[in-house]
């Protein structure tokens, strides 16, 4: 017998005979889409706001093989009776519309993860003890067979096979694998006992799983690790040891590791609030042994925390993207990003702020969500205020960078004078680099605060141009600060509105 229920499809909705915790059906609907707008007047991270509602739980997102963007969002509020509503961009982010089909009833899932295999794109969820997949291109839908599952995580091959790891109230972290979508599963085993929560990712680069877990009992401080490889459809040997890497000491509440080649990052928090900080631990030897932890992001009565990340495989930059959400103590909250390349694994440049609207904290776990958009572009869902509500909005880098190659050969540093100058709202600045290396770009008031970063990866050696809305300052002088290498330079610019 297998160990999905099947569901069938009739007309306008999918019924679910699967019974989870709250004693509710859970269905799939249809709605026509909506056209959501594009926020206006953008600093210069360029918010695009997807929905205007505060998700009631997680949100999760991916982008397809076809180069849609899809994202999932918890919400009993955007229409009634509904708990999975789904927004679809087919241009880059720039303009979002509801997905006609939607997850009912009412509810609030407690985890939501969205995936792609081939040419399908799935969101997998679970409401309480319950795991359900759905497949938003054909409406597939079913329930995996549990009613005491505590935590889970799945993740894809290149060979388009699913892999579902979780842990139930036995204290138990179980895997199995699947080579039809989800439809039916096998390989079914025991990961490890008295152990729970298990988070993974799959490398891009060779079908390798890094698995992060927790023991049973512990202080949320203990955090092991484990190797596997897929040896077959469907199957997973295992290539590395179970461990801990981190051992017991200081509450480390959020892990997830991520793989790229022969590197794994295992990124975690650490602490409680306030004083959180963002860490690392970095093994280059493909797990086998980590090195001294690193600090990303660590302030002393500031928490940086709600992390979400994933590995640029392909482009100019090839690494590790991180987003997470800076409590900035009585100031305005940040949204960070910061790129690592997997050829410089244990170094991290200084974080820039990549939001225009204050990212929110909420104990409904909407944690951001980074979306690996290929070509060395990646994409953040985020929950941000805006006039006093709280929206779905989305970033993304080069929207964010706003940079042009010029295509010529630079043969020296140089920073030009921004032009237009004095100007209003938009100005352009150009700078050149003789050789490839790291490049800060920053925008600075006259008292010296920080309002703008726009470049912070490293670039290649040529002439570039970069755009600077100020639509959302008021007049005056400001300076922009240009630093590659050894060479700084800062120009003075005016805004006269």
């Amino acid at each position: 017998m297998s160990i999905f229920t099947k569901f069938f499809i009739f007309l306008s909705f999918i019924f679910l005979t699967h019974n989870f915790s709250n004693a509710q059906d859970v269905s799939v609907g249809f709605s026509h889409d909506i056209n959501v707008p594009a926020q206006d007047n953008p600093l210069w991270g360029n918010d695009v706001m997807i929905v205007n509602n505060e998700p009631e739980g997680p949100i999760g997102g991916i982008k397809a093989n076809d180069g849609t963007i899809w994202v999932a969002i918890n919400d009993t509020t955007i229409s009634d009776g509904r708990g999975l509503v789904f927004y679809k961009s087919t241009n880059s982010g720039a303009n979002w519309t509801q997905h006609g089909t939607f997850i009912q009833p009412a509810f609030i899932a407690d985890q939501v993860k969205m995936l792609k295999a081939g040419d399908s794109t799935y969101c997998f969820f679970r409401i309480a003890g319950s795991i359900y997949r759905f497949n938003v291109g054909n409406n597939s839908f079913d329930a995996f067979d549990s009613t005491n599952v505590s935590h889970f995580d799945v993740v894809s091959s290149s060979t388009n096979n699913l892999y579902l790891f979780w842990s139930n109230t036995f204290n138990q972290v179980r895997r199995i694998g699947s080579v039809d979508g989800g439809f039916t599963w096998s390989g079914a085993g025991l990961v490890s006992s008295s152990t729970w929560k298990p988070n993974m990712f799959m490398s891009p680069s060779g079908d390798t799983l890094s698995l992060t877990y927790r023991g049973a009992g512990d202080d949320m401080t203990v955090i092991n690790r484990f190797g596997y490889r897929e040896s077959g459809p469907g199957t997973m040997a295992t290539v590395s040891p179970s461990g801990a890497v981190l051992t017991a000491g200081t509450p480390r509440s959020q892990y997830y590791p991520f793989k790229y080649l022969n590197v794994v990052w295992i990124v975690y928090t650490e602490g409680t609030s306030p004083g959180m900080s963002l860490k690392c631990i970095v093994s280059t030897n493909n797990g086998t042994n980590f090195g001294a932890p690193i600090d990303i992001a660590a302030n002393v009565n500031v928490d940086n925390f709600w992390f979400s990340g994933g590995i640029s495989p392909t482009g100019s930059f090839r690494g590790l993207d991180l987003f997470w959400v800076k409590d900035s103590a009585g100031a305005t909250d940040k949204l960070m990003y910061v790129g690592c390349q997997v050829t410089t694994p244990s170094t991290f440049p200084t974080p820039a702020t990549i939001s225009q609207n204050p990212p929110v904290f909420s104990t409904r776990g909407y944690t951001p969500c980074a979306i690996e958009l290929g070509n060395a572009d990646v994409g953040v869902v985020f929950v941000a205020l805006n006039s006093g509500t709280r929206r779905v909005y989305f970033d993304r880098y080069d929207a964010i960078t706003g940079i042009r190659n010029n295509n010529t050969i630079a043969d020296n540093y140089s920073l030009s004078q921004n032009y237009p100058n004095p100007f209003n709202p938009s100005t352009t600045i150009n700078f050149s680099i003789p050789k490839s290396e790291y490049v800060s770009l920053k925008v600075y008031d006259i008292m010296g605060k920080e309002i703008a970063t726009l470049v912070n990866s490293e670039m290649n050696m040529g002439s570039y141009s970069v755009d600077f809305n100020a639509a959302n300052l008021s007049s005056g002088v400001y300076f922009y600060k240009l630093i590659s290498g050894d060479f700084t330079e800062v120009k003075r610019m005016t805004l006269i509105k």
